[in-house]
């Protein structure tokens, strides 16, 4: 192990060696979590997902680690900042992307993405207790799946090599697609951009998110044969879920508000 390249909230990524890297977990995350981000990882592999190889477990001074595959070059974030222009192309090669981790059939025993989900409604910041159990009650009454589900993914988590490779399997489930997409327009339409900007530059960035957002959801129907009803149905569950999460308190806002504005339907 030797030079930091990143991180994020659960792990550090480090060079291993000229052609490999160690995500080295905190602490705080067990071993358990990390053997099963390592088993999802070389599920996707192994049925052909452009994601790094996960080449072993590891530990160091009481962490637990996976040594995978380098991929060299920035995260599809960075590229979308850097040609902010392609965003219509970067929509529709996430869509593609996302379509092809759909097609891999996941295990039960790699977790049930209803189950997960419903965790975290339990646990949502700012729900009354009578709307997270309706809303709980409404993700039960939703279809199962059997996809490789991903859980989180968004242009922070796949990486641009020679083509796009995904990353971060910790919360990848077996589950429905359409969940999975509702997750990443969420992402795309809701994350709150850093730092202050002028009003200009803002209201531009905005326009630019829901463009992708728009772009992805429609190519991922398109390959898919869903339709916008099925993807919608699983909104609110993931509205819900995201409150469990490490916000800003417009995030939260937002949130909330979607919630609000959805919940006469469920009743």
């Amino acid at each position: 192990m030797t030079a930091l390249i990143g991180g994020g909230r659960t792990a550090e990524v480090f060079e291993h060696d000229e052609s490999r890297v160690l995500k080295l977990f905190y602490d705080f995350v067990d071993a358990a979590d990390v053997e099963a981000e390592f088993a999802k990882a070389q599920l996707a592999f192994a049925n052909g997902v452009f994601t790094p190889e996960a080449h072993a477990l590891v530990q160091h001074e009481g962490r637990y680690g996976i040594v995978y595959q380098r991929i060299a070059g920035p995260s599809l974030l960075r590229e979308l900042q850097r040609v902010p222009w392609r965003s219509a192309a970067i929509a529709r090669q996430m869509a593609g992307l996302h379509r092809r981790i759909h097609a891999v059939a996941c295990p039960p025993g790699l977790g049930q993405q209803k189950s997960r989900l419903c965790e975290s409604i339990a646990r949502a910041d700012g729900l009354a207790a009578r709307t997270r159990h309706a809303i709980v009650d409404y993700t039960m009454a939703l279809p199962d799946g059997e996809a490789l589900c991903h859980g989180d993914f968004h242009p922070d988590n796949v990486l641009v090599g020679q083509g796009l490779w995904v990353i971060d399997w910790m919360t990848a489930a077996r589950g429905h697609p359409a969940c999975d997409v509702a997750r990443t327009a969420m992402l795309l339409e809701c994350t709150e951009l850093p730092g202050k900007l002028p009003k200009a530059v803002r209201t531009v960035l905005v326009w630019l998110q829901q463009r992708l957002a728009r772009g992805y959801v429609r190519e991922y129907l398109r390959l898919s044969g869903l339709d916008v009803g099925e993807v919608a149905q699983w909104r609110v569950p993931n509205d819900a879920a995201r409150l469990a999460e490490r916000l800003s308190p417009e995030e939260r806002r937002v949130m909330l508000q979607r919630i609000d504005a959805a919940l006469p339907a469920l009743r």
